[in-house]
């Protein structure tokens, strides 16, 4: 009697250790496609971001956007992967049989699937864009981008798929090979977009730039109201309107503020960091044509800019009696 119930208790805790491990590698396969897509994808995003600063396109304004997104899903998904993937090799390897369990055949199957599909559609639009003769260095390194990342993930889970686990639970040459390459895309970029005090000076600047646009604005409305210049700054705040004149947001320190000739003043800052290029087209709002076309580029240090009202596009506000 004894025997009959310990041989059941002895099933019953099989059975529920068995459940145990199905649901673990249900969860842990599931785990490492789905780190695997998310950091395929942001590796794809960084890498792209990366072209376009480099090879910037004048038509598109966005050409120099470094997502910090992308590069921290990269920094994080990294590790994170390499660990799960591991760790599924390590139960593939003390139990041959998972390797074949329908959970990660399934999801093996199905991102080839759309690995292959990305690839297809990669070549297709290669050959379009030859054919048109639209093909620039910057579309030639996103294509073999989509091409070499997708292309790579179909010959891994194939690899995958073949490959014998006795030799130990991970490829050390082909995970040092990757690490590495992710590795220098991620140097790559902090030396494309700049360290993260680099990008806090550039953020500190573009506040910078909008007070001097506002303040530029509020210049001109003066100077159409009353046909001359503020004497100061400070002449221009108007708690009726609810504008205060902004100050350097890092110092607290005013804003220099010069008059020049009767229609020409200047706008002086201590910038942080040099920016220059599109980057620097910050359109601020104007009186009458929507967006200045001039520009705020600047370098780093103490920077004027010089601005000269036109009486024929700014002509004075004639009061109403």
């Amino acid at each position: 009697m004894e025997n009959t119930q310990t041989s059941g208790q002895n099933h019953s805790d099989s059975l529920q250790d068995k459940t145990k491990s199905i649901v673990k590698d249900f969860f842990l396969n599931l785990a490492t496609f789905v780190s695997l897509y998310w950091l395929s994808i942001s590796f794809i995003v960084l890498v792209f971001q990366i072209i376009n600063t480099i090879f910037p396109d004048n038509i598109f304004t966005d050409t120099n956007a470094v997502s910090t997104f992308s590069l921290s899903s990269v920094i994080i998904l990294t590790p994170v992967f390499f660990y799960l993937a591991f760790q599924t090799n390590k139960e593939i390897l003390k139990d041959p049989s998972k390797k074949d369990m329908w959970i990660r055949r399934w999801l093996i199957y199905i991102t080839m699937f759309f690995a292959g599909i990305a690839i297809i559609a990669d070549g297709i639009v290669l050959i379009n864009f030859f054919l048109n003769g639209d093909l620039t260095t910057r579309f030639i390194l996103k294509v073999l981008t989509i091409l070499v990342i997708p292309g790579f993930i179909f010959w891994y889970l194939r690899y995958s798929l073949n490959r014998d686990y006795s030799k130990g639970a991970y490829n050390k040459p082909l995970a040092i090979t990757v690490m590495l390459i992710i590795l220098a895309t991620i140097v790559g970029s902090f030396y494309v977009v700049g360290t993260p005090s680099e990008k806090r000076a550039q953020r500190v600047d573009q506040e910078r730039i909008q007070d001097l646009g506002q303040i530029q604005y509020e210049i001109t409305v003066y100077w159409q109201a009353k046909e001359k210049f503020p004497e100061n700054l400070d002449t221009l705040s108007d708690p009726l309107r609810g504008f205060i004149t902004p100050v350097d947001p890092e110092t607290g320190a005013s804003y220099e503020y010069n008059i020049i000739t009767e229609q020409t003043f200047e706008l002086c800052a201590t910038f942080t960091s040099e920016q220059k290029g599109m980057d620097a087209n910050n359109r601020v709002p104007y009186l009458y044509d929507g967006y200045t076309k001039e520009t705020w580029n600047h370098d780093k240090g103490r920077v004027c800019f010089e601005r000269t009202i036109d009486p024929d596009k700014y002509a004075p506000i004639k009061p109403i009696y």
